[in-house]
């Protein structure tokens, strides 16, 4: 059923003291000097109070004064505010990260009802609403915000997918809900339920003090596997989704402690986070465009790796650490996106492919043709050190041409830039001979003069030593205490 609309109802703002979150700002509606917990901020969605009944719509809440709860489970209003403040942040998560509007899609609002049946130790979305109960005792009612997140999150997956509850599609079901409910807690980033990586932590479901799940080491609840394996789909789907919740874990924070507990990996890898929103809108994306209703490990990994390349490029940082996410948990596969992408206006690097070795006389033209391509397509840019004196590279084209005017053994680096920025090189060695009898026992290399222009990389021997050039010199003697930064002494020869 729905609540009736009250008639001149404005919206307003009321204070809310909850159970889990501290004192929070409800958006409610306000008719004279009453309040009610209806919200037309967040599509009219409401909270009501079913006073320990199991059917039926229950009563709104209402305030006179403006304040809703007392902060304690003694005022049946206070596990209302957790509901409401749950719904309201929930709606724009969903809202102002993913582009949805709100859990159905259409900006209609989410009924909650509270305090249902006696002692019952659940909280459920039936497709239309929130129903929360009690806990044990009725003592911790169920309605911290991830919880609540979680739940209507069943609500974005379902509508997305058609999931079930059965075999490992179970698991994707519900260890979506964990990693949105995870990702509506980051939102709210409320400084008494602070965000963490843990399930319903405050709400002490088993009396021990220990959190529901721990998704940066499922097997911590001592059910949960943290490493797919065939089995997976025969354990319930709050145990199954172990390794769904240990992968998201790894993509947006990290393999090792991060300050939310230790996560391992199962193939002793190590994986670097990107962080919860680009995470969180991979998987988004996945369930949006290519997740089927009967889901499993191995086809969210491709989903997930075609999301990835449709939001950040193939191949890319985002790209790369969901396939290492996917493996530090034992799902592994082929790629499904072949060749190179375009990684956020950073496409790969270009190639040059090497030439081979080189040679040439002194006094005889030369002309080499650099070849390189680059993924993108873009258009590059060359540039060489170490050439031989006499030639240069001609930088649009790639072409080396010139004529050698001294002998010897040249280390040539020719490096291609893209309009990026982004660059690939190459390396290979060019041989000159010819023109003036070299030093005896100094391999092929010409004598130092102090009338030669030298430019980097060019190499002589001088007093029994190779020598390097370093930068552009003419007279600068090698050895000489002023010429350090010019020459580089590589020994006897």
């Amino acid at each position: 059923g729905s609540a009736p609309a009250q008639a001149g109802a404005a919206a307003a703002t009321a204070t809310g003291r909850s159970i889990y979150s501290g004192q929070v700002s409800l958006d409610v509606s306000q008719s004279g000097s009453g309040y009610s917990m209806q919200d037309p901020v967040h599509g009219n969605g409401y909270t009501t109070n079913l006073n320990h009944a199991t059917s039926g719509t229950g009563s709104v809440f209402t305030s006179s004064s403006g304040t809703f709860g007392n902060g304690t489970n003694s005022d049946p209003a206070s596990a209302g505010v957790d509901a409401h403040y749950g719904a309201a942040k929930t709606f724009d998560y969903y809202k102002n990260v993913q582009g949805r509007n709100g859990i159905f899609g259409d900006g209609r609002g989410v009924p909650s009802r509270t305090h249902y049946g006696n002692a019952y130790v659940n909280a459920f979305w039936d497709g239309s609403q929130m129903t929360y109960g009690d806990g044990q005792g009725n003592s911790r009612p169920l309605v911290e915000l991830d919880v609540a997140g979680h739940e209507m999150s069943h609500g974005v997956s379902g509508a997305l997918t058609g999931w079930d509850e059965t075999g490992e599609t179970g698991g994707m079901n519900e260890g979506t809900s964990d990693i949105f409910g995870t990702m509506v807690e980051f939102y709210a980033n409320n400084p008494v339920d602070t965000p963490d990586y843990t399930m319903g932590e405050l709400i002490n479901i088993s009396g021990d003090n220990r959190p529901l799940r721990y998704m940066y080491n499922p097997s911590l609840d001592g059910q949960s596997p943290n490493c797919w394996n065939s089995s997976n789909g025969g354990l319930d789907p709050h145990y199954s989704m172990g390794p769904l919740n240990h992968w998201f874990f790894l993509l947006a924070v990290g393999s090792g402690d991060h300050g939310y507990g230790n996560s391992p990996t199962c193939n002793s890898s190590t994986v670097a986070g990107i962080g919860n929103d680009k995470a969180a809108k991979i998987w988004y994306k996945a369930l949006a465009s290519y997740a089927n209703s009967s889901e499993n490990y191995h086809q969210a990994r491709i989903d997930s790796l075609k999301a990835a390349a449709d939001l950040y490029g193939a191949h890319c940082t985002e790209y790369n650490t969901v396939e290492a996410a996917w493996a530090a948990v034992s799902v592994t596969g082929a790629d499904p996106v072949p060749g190179p992408g375009n990684c956020g206006g950073q496409p790969g690097s270009p190639t040059v492919t090497s030439p081979g070795n080189q040679n040439g006389t002194v006094g005889t033209a030369v002309s080499l043709q650099i070849q390189a391509s680059d993924p993108g397509g873009k258009t590059l840019s060359y540039s060489a050190t170490g050439l031989p004196a006499g030639l240069s590279i001609n930088s649009s084209t790639g072409s080396i041409t010139g004529t050698p005017t001294t002998a010897g053994t040249f280390s040539v680096t020719v490096t291609a830039k893209n309009t990026d920025n982004a660059t690939g090189s190459a390396s290979f060695t060019w041989t000159i001979t010819g023109g003036g009898t070299p030093p005896q026992g100094c391999g092929n290399l010409p004598a130092w003069s102090a009338t030669t222009a030298y430019a980097p990389g060019d190499q002589v021997s001088y007093n029994g030593h190779k020598w390097s050039s370093q930068w552009y010199s003419t007279g600068a003697e090698p050895g000489a205490p002023g010429s350090w930064a010019v020459w580089t002494d590589q020994g006897a020869c």
